[in-house]
C-alpha cells in the first residue's frame, strides 16, 4: 500500500496537495487526536483536511481504523484493571456499558403544592 494519497486533484489555487501519510493518519488517530490536531500535525487547515478524508476512502478508512484501536486498546486496558479489583475502573466500566447508575431519582405526583427543605450539616 502506499503511504500517501496521491489520488487528490490539483486544489482550486492550482498548487499541488499535500501528500498525506496514511499510516501517519492512523497512529495519530489511534493516540486520540482529533480531526483539528491531526490535520495541524500533517500540515493542513481542518477543512482542508475534512475534504481530502471525504475525498479519498483510503484516508477515511485510516482515520477510522485508528480511531478504533485507540478505543480498543484504552477499553481493553480499562477492563484488565477493573478485573483485577480496581474499584473505580468497575463503577466506570459499569456505568459506560452496563447502564449502571448511581444516582437515585425519586418521582412525585402530587397537585399540592410542597416544600422541600434540605438541611447543610457541611462544616465551614
Amino acid at each position: 500500500m502506499d503511504n500517501t494519497n496521491n489520488n487528490i486533484k490539483k486544489s482550486k489555487n492550482g498548487k499541488p496537495p499535500v501528500h498525506i501519510d496514511i499510516n501517519k493518519v492512523k497512529q495519530l488517530a489511534s493516540h486520540g487526536l482529533n480531526l483539528e490536531q491531526i490535520a495541524n500535525c500533517l500540515g493542513l487547515g481542518r477543512r482542508q483536511f475534512i475534504n481530502r478524508k471525504n475525498d479519498c476512502e483510503e484516508l477515511q478508512r485510516a482515520w477510522e481504523q485508528g480511531k478504533s484501536k485507540g478505543v480498543a486498546e484504552i477499553a481493553n486496558s480499562l477492563f484488565e484493571k477493573a478485573k483485577k479489583g480496581d474499584t473505580t475502573a468497575q463503577i466506570f466500566f459499569l456505568k459506560c456499558h452496563g447502564a449502571w447508575n448511581d444516582k437515585t431519582t425519586v418521582e412525585l405526583e402530587t397537585k399540592q403544592p410542597i416544600q422541600i427543605t434540605f438541611k447543610n450539616d457541611l462544616k465551614d
